[in-house]
């Protein structure tokens, strides 16, 4: 059995790939924190369930809550969260630094990149009118209750760094947070690492790796999803 065991990771490995177990895959496990006693999570630019469909996989015991403004990508959220007996809730509105209307970029032709910050490349975007409101006010004026052991994932496009200066009180109660940090200037005015480092800083968090991360032809990083856990936990 070995023999064979070794003569298929030989041809694999000829192909250019490579075996590893799922237990000691990074994305996988998301970093080790996969033993964390998460409870509840927020999903902060849920678009269609990419995230929660395997963080709902990764810690079983957690309520879901999803977030997407997108009103197409919000109907296939739905009909995928309302089969999951009662694990995720979804919710069809926008979350930031404050209470406002605001003008909510849609890409027609990707709408993963769907920002309320324009691209710095021309490209087709329609306009759309949103409210948005932050994560704390929406959390203290609902009856949600949030169970200890909070995750709270954000991917806004180059907006994150408005939602955590929205979320700080719900941020204070957390163990994780995972953001998009985009390194290419893709968005006018986006967050930069540095800006959501401080403001996670002071929560408390401190930077442990990121999840995945993407890279460009000649090796620079474009984007990565960045954990950072609450210090001492």
């Amino acid at each position: 059995m070995k023999l064979i065991k070794k003569t298929i990771i030989k041809i694999i490995h000829s192909l250019g790939y490579d075996v590893r177990k799922i237990s000691k895959n990074y994305n996988f496990n998301f970093l080790g924190l996969n033993n964390l006693p998460i409870k509840s999570i927020i999903d902060v630019g849920a678009n269609r369930g990419q995230f929660a469909k395997e963080a709902i996989k990764v810690f079983p015991k957690a309520h879901i809550y999803c977030f997407e403004p997108g009103e197409k990508a919000y109907l296939d959220l739905k009909k995928w969260a309302d089969a999951q007996n009662g694990k995720v809730s979804t919710f069809n509105f926008a979350l930031g630094d404050r209470e406002a209307d605001l003008d909510f970029y849609e890409y027609p032709e990707n709408d993963e990149a769907s920002s309320f910050l324009r691209l710095i490349n021309l490209v087709s975007q329609r306009s759309v009118p949103v409210h948005q409101t932050t994560l704390d006010s929406f959390i203290s004026s609902s009856q949600i209750s949030l169970k200890p052991g909070i995750f709270i994932k954000i991917d806004t496009q180059g907006y994150d760094d408005r939602v955590i200066e929205g979320a700080k009180q719900i941020l204070s109660r957390s163990l994780i947070c995972m953001t998009e940090v985009i390194y290419d200037k893709e968005y006018r005015d986006q967050g930069s690492f540095k800006n959501i480092f401080i403001l996670l800083d002071k929560l408390g968090f401190e930077f442990i790796g990121n999840k995945e991360q993407h890279l460009s032809e000649n090796g620079n990083i474009m984007w990565s999803d960045s954990i950072f856990k609450k210090a001492n936990n």
